[in-house]
């Protein structure tokens, strides 16, 4: 079974998820991607405007006790580290894409049953991991005219219902303006 939480955010919504998530205790940001076998730690989800397309969406949430027990697997044909989030005590957590023209649908994800795992995580992990998951639920709000399964911030909500503003439960994009 995996747990998850579907939303859009825009990067300025980025500092109050980052605390409603750290908020949980003992959190920790993990880079996707690193030149060497060792997970990077983010100090902060949120990145400069310029930044969007340049920098990987994907970071990962481990408890800080956990940290040791994440694994890294080697991708040779790009030459990265990858986290083997399937392996690893690990939520996945992909930020929304926004450009000011296109929003990309984010989510937050774990599995938890043997069809997606080589082994069952630990229940405690699978307790903090539904917490983490609830307190992202408990900061937005459930978007059922989106999809019946979304949720969203007030802002990203605001930019969606933008009369040029058009799309589905993946992205919205705003209409080129003549």
């Amino acid at each position: 079974m995996g747990h998850q939480v579907n939303f859009f955010i825009l990067p300025s919504d980025l500092p109050s998820v980052e605390g409603a998530i750290r908020a949980v205790g003992e959190v920790v940001f993990l880079e996707d991607r690193t030149p060497t076998a060792e997970p990077m730690e983010l100090q902060t989800l949120s990145f400069d405007k310029g930044d969007m397309g340049k920098r990987q969406l994907r970071a990962y949430i481990v408890r800080d006790s956990d940290r040791g027990l994440v694994k890294m697997r080697f991708i040779e044909q790009q030459g990265y580290w990858v986290i083997d989030s399937l392996d690893s005590p690990v939520v996945e957590l992909d930020r929304c894409y926004f450009d000011g023209t296109l929003l990309r649908r984010g989510r937050a994800y774990f599995a938890s049953d043997l069809r997606f795992r080589p082994q069952m995580p630990g229940p405690d992990f699978v307790k903090w991991g539904d917490r983490v998951l609830a307190r992202v639920r408990k900061l937005l709000t459930r978007s059922p005219s989106i999809a019946k399964y979304i949720y969203a911030s007030e802002d990203a909500l605001r930019w969606i219902g933008q009369p040029d503003v058009t799309g589905n439960e993946l992205s919205y994009h705003r209409a080129a303006r003549p």
